[in-house]
C-alpha cells in the first residue's frame, strides 16, 4: 500500500533564491556584528532560539499525538515534522552566541554572583556549554528518529512501526 510521490522538489530558480536570501542573511550578520557585535550575538541568540523552540514543539506534538493514539494530527503531521528540522539550526546558533558572546548571561563574567557550591558547580561556563551541547543533539537525535520511524510507518503500515514510534515518543516526552 504505497501511495504518490509526494517529496517537496524545489525548482532551480527558487533554490537560488533561498541561497540567495541565506547568504544576505549571514552578510547581514557579518556587518552586525562589525558594527555592534553585543547586539548582533544577542538578536542571533534570540532568533535561534525561537527557531529552536518551533522544532521542540513539533516533535512535542509529535510525540503527544504519539503516545495518545491520535488520529486526527496523522492527516497534517508533515508539518510538525518538517520544523523538527529547525532544531540542529536553532541549536547550532544559541551555541554559537553562548560561545562567542559570554556577556549574555551575568553570571558567566562574574562567578561571584552564584551562590552555593552546586549553583557555581552546575552554571559553570565550561559545564553549562557542555551541557547545552549534549541537549541539542540529544533533541537532534530523538526528532530525527521519531520523523524517520514516522516514515517507514507510511511504507509498511505494520503495526510494530505503530509501537516502535509511540515507545520512542514516550522515552522523548
Amino acid at each position: 500500500m504505497s501511495g504518490p510521490d509526494i517529496a517537496f522538489h524545489m525548482s532551480g530558480r527558487t533554490r537560488t533564491r533561498v541561497r540567495l536570501l541565506a547568504g544576505l542573511g549571514v552578510l547581514g550578520l557579518a556587518a552586525g556584528l562589525l558594527r555592534a557585535p553585543a547586539v548582533a550575538w544577542s538578536h542571533l541568540f534570540l532568533v535561534s532560539y525561537y527557531a529552536l523552540q518551533v522544532g521542540l514543539a513539533a516533535a512535542v506534538f509529535i510525540a503527544i499525538q504519539s503516545v495518545t493514539g491520535a488520529g486526527w494530527g496523522t492527516a497534517l503531521r508533515r508539518i510538525p515534522e518538517a520544523l523538527t528540522a529547525l532544531i540542529p539550526f536553532g541549536g547550532f546558533g544559541v551555541l554559537a552566541a553562548l560561545f562567542f558572546s559570554p556577556e549574555l548571561y551575568p553570571w558567566t563574567a562574574d562567578p561571584h554572583l552564584l551562590h552555593g557550591d552546586f549553583k557555581r558547580f552546575w552554571l559553570d561556563r565550561p559545564f553549562f556549554l557542555a551541557r547545552a551541547l549534549a541537549y541539542v543533539l540529544a533533541w537532534t537525535l530523538a526528532s530525527r528518529a521519531l520523523v524517520r520511524v514516522s516514515r517507514r510507518q507510511d511504507a509498511d503500515p505494520s503495526r510494530a512501526y505503530t509501537h516502535n514510534l509511540r515507545a520512542r515518543s514516550a522515552g522523548f516526552l
